[in-house]
Parts: C-alpha cells; sequence; structure tokens
C-alpha cells in the first residue's frame, strides 16, 4: 500500500480514458488488500439518487488505514442534490477520507468544478487529450514513455485512422507491439497487425453481455489475445454502468433522455434500452459490485480468468 500524504479531494478529467482509469487503480493502492469492504466506497454519478448514501460514505471513520477512499465514477452525471452535497462537502472535508471523483466532461464553470478547484491546482488530474495534429505527437509519446516502441508517422496515422482518438484501444495495441518484442513500427506493422486486433472487438463482448448471451459471450473471452482481459473488462464495466443509467431513465419514464444523460450521440446506446430490459435494477447493482472482485484478480492477487467467467456467468445467468 502506497503511504504518500493525499489531499481529501481530487477529479480526474479529461477524455484520455486510459488515463482516467490508472488514476483510479491508483487511488485504489491506498486500501490495503483485504480491507475494501471497509474502507472503499465506490459510486456511479449516473445512478446515485440517495445523496444520504454519499453522505455515509464520506463521514465513515477508516478501519486499520489511516483513510478511506470514496469514488464517484461519471461525476459529470450526477444529481443536482448530490453535486451539492459534495459543493458543500469539499469546503470542509472529513480528514480521514479521501473522495475522488472521475469524469470525462466537467464543465470549468460549473459550481462543482469551481468547488473542487478551490481545493488548489494540485488536486485536478488533466486527463485531456491534444487535438488535431498534436495528437499524434500524444500517441507517439504514449509509446515511447509506456512501452518503449518509437512509432513513425506512418504507424501513427494509421492507428489513429482505425481507432481514432479512443486511448483504451489505442493502450491495447500499443501493448500487444511491446509483448511481440517490438522497438520501432511503421505503418506496414500496424497494418498486418490492426486486422488480428479487430477480432472480436470488444465492443462486440459487451453487447453480448448486454444480450446475456452466455454462449457468444464466453466465446468471443475465449478468442481474446493475451493481455486483452483488461480491455474486455473495462469495456464491460463501463456497458454495466450505461445499462443501470438506461434502466433507471425507463423505470422514471425518461428514456428518451439516454443520449443526453450519457452525453454521446443516440447510435452509441441504440441497444441499451432494450438491453436494459435483460436485467433487474438489482442484478445490474450487484454485477458492478461483483466487478472489484474481477479488478483485484486482474491485478495478480487470483486466478483472473476463473474470476472473469464467474462474472460473465454471473451476468448473463
Amino acid at each position: 500500500m502506497a503511504t504518500k500524504q493525499l489531499e481529501p479531494v481530487y477529479l480526474a478529467v479529461g477524455e484520455d480514458s486510459v488515463k482516467r482509469r490508472a488514476s483510479t487503480t491508483r487511488i485504489k493502492g491506498y486500501v490495503t488488500e483485504g480491507f475494501e469492504a471497509f474502507n472503499l466506497s465506490e459510486f456511479s454519478g449516473e445512478t446515485l439518487s440517495q445523496p444520504e448514501a454519499l453522505r455515509d460514505a464520506l463521514e465513515q471513520i477508516p478501519f486499520s488505514d489511516p483513510q478511506r477512499i470514496v469514488i464517484i465514477h461519471n461525476a459529470d452525471k450526477l444529481s443536482k442534490d448530490s453535486a451539492q452535497l459534495i459543493i458543500d462537502y469539499v469546503a470542509n472535508p472529513n480528514p480521514t477520507t479521501v473522495l475522488f471523483l472521475e469524469a470525462e466532461k466537467l464543465a470549468k464553470n460549473s459550481r462543482l468544478r469551481k468547488a473542487i478547484e478551490a481545493r488548489g491546482k494540485q488536486v485536478i488530474i488533466d486527463c485531456g487529450v491534444p487535438k488535431g495534429y498534436a495528437f499524434q505527437s500524444f500517441v507517439q509519446e504514449m509509446a515511447q514513455k509506456g512501452h518503449g516502441i518509437v512509432l513513425d508517422r506512418g504507424a501513427v496515422s494509421a492507428l489513429v485512422e482505425a481507432y481514432g482518438q479512443d486511448t483504451a484501444l489505442l493502450e491495447n495495441a500499443l501493448s500487444t507491439f511491446a509483448k511481440r518484442g517490438f522497438t520501432k513500427v511503421g505503418s506496414r506493422e500496424v497494418k498486418e497487425l490492426i486486422p488480428r486486433l479487430e477480432s472480436p472487438k470488444p465492443w462486440l463482448f459487451s453487447d453480448a453481455l448486454g444480450a446475456r448471451n452466455y454462449s457468444r459471450a464466453l466465446t468471443l473471452f475465449a478468442k481474446r489475445k493475451p493481455g486483452e482481459e483488461n480491455l474486455l473488462f473495462w469495456y464491460a464495466l463501463h456497458r454495466i454502468r450505461e445499462l443501470i443509467c438506461a434502466k433507471t431513465l425507463i423505470e422514471e419514464k425518461r428514456a428518451g433522455e439516454l443520449a443526453s444523460v450519457l452525453g454521446g450521440p443516440a447510435w452509441k446506446y441504440k441497444n441499451h434500452l432494450q438491453e436494459a430490459k435483460n436485467f433487474s435494477l438489482q442484478k445490474l447493482v450487484e454485477s458492478l459490485r461483483k466487478a472489484t472482485e474481477v479488478e483485484r484478480a486482474l491485478k495478480g492477487s487470483a486466478d483472473s480468468e476463473a474470476a472473469f467467467i464467474s462474472w460473465i456467468t454471473f451476468i448473463c445467468k
């Protein structure tokens, strides 16, 4: 467990999902393994409809560790009441709690963003990605610093053409090159590799889980390449969170607001409402809770394949 003195609140914000995920994993590392039930609470902004549950988590006293960690995913989707609770809280936070928020976007002029920034620049973790041509240099830096790989311009262009600015997919491609021993990569190597990376696509695995198609989910999981478990897990976890949001909106008779609440184009969520009907809200929330067991196993504390298959089984059965 890390021992660094932590700030009482952090905000990881930006489109770089890989950096946000790494930051979240790093903050969880301050909880002693085996004490997560006592010292770690996680919420999702879309489904945090009862601010009292968040208040209770923030006010709890840690057990054995010097602090509790409270994480809020998709903080930009918080209800007005929950956001107000946090605004009030960060002005006078519990000294034994670390509140960690992560979001793809959170407007700088929002009251929540201003309240967090008032704690100092050091509490903001910038997870933004450069725009335009600067993004190509960003990808080259990802390859060089993260994997010791030199990408030429042709390789970068081919990767961006295939995966856009999806840093999770780009990171997966770079990890694959590293595992194969590449130190220099050009467009030819990328074009040879991409067809193998694209089958199966991680979102097809998420689609199978959403449809509760057990055999297809297992088949796609079995076809994964070495090291792709983390990518599949990340996509599956996001789908579960999105389906929780969809299920909640259906029950509130606000299904038509799904795209605006999730903050993406409508085509991206075209099957989510139907998929949400395949689950009870309790099943989805429990699936999200059980994801922590898979995440822990993927870090090497248990048989990751067995844990992942057990999670797939729970979701689909």
